[in-house]
């Protein structure tokens, strides 16, 4: 049996934000500057490769990270924001401060601290395995 790393949710959270770092660095150089839509996509597709690459190389990774519980944690995290700015785009809205500040720290920040609906899974592990935890009557 593998031995699970506890700390592998914080591991997730600066690789996120270590990478979603350098996309903002890289949306402010002259070639990107002027496709913003682009730089947004390529972002959350990047952020998605470098976590699912994390989440099944990882020796020490939880298990559910492999399952599509986990996927599906990865992409709502990645991609809640392009589609929703896009979306935005569509209706005719204004999206110039979701284009230019999605990279934020608040923004990041709410990804996962107050989005708890989306992100519960990477939340709510168990430090107990589940035949150790106490049932209720």
């Amino acid at each position: 049996m593998k031995k699970m790393s506890y700390f592998f949710p914080l591991l997730c959270i600066c690789v996120d934000v270590c990478s979603v770092h350098a996309i903002r660095l890289a949306q402010l150089s002259p070639l990107l500057l002027t496709h913003p839509f682009i730089t947004l996509w390529g972002g959350a597709l990047t952020r998605a490769f470098v976590l699912v690459v994390l989440a099944f190389t990882y020796p020490g990774g939880l298990p559910w990270m492999k399952s599509f519980e986990g996927l599906q944690s990865i992409g709502i995290l990645c991609f809640h924001f392009p589609v929703y700015t896009t979306l935005l785009w569509q209706l005719g809205q204004s999206t110039v401060g979701e284009l230019w500040g999605w990279h934020s720290w608040e923004r990041v920040s709410k990804c996962f601290g107050g989005d708890r609906c989306k992100l519960r899974p990477l939340f709510s592990f168990s430090i107990l395995p589940k035949d150790k935890i106490l049932k209720g009557p």
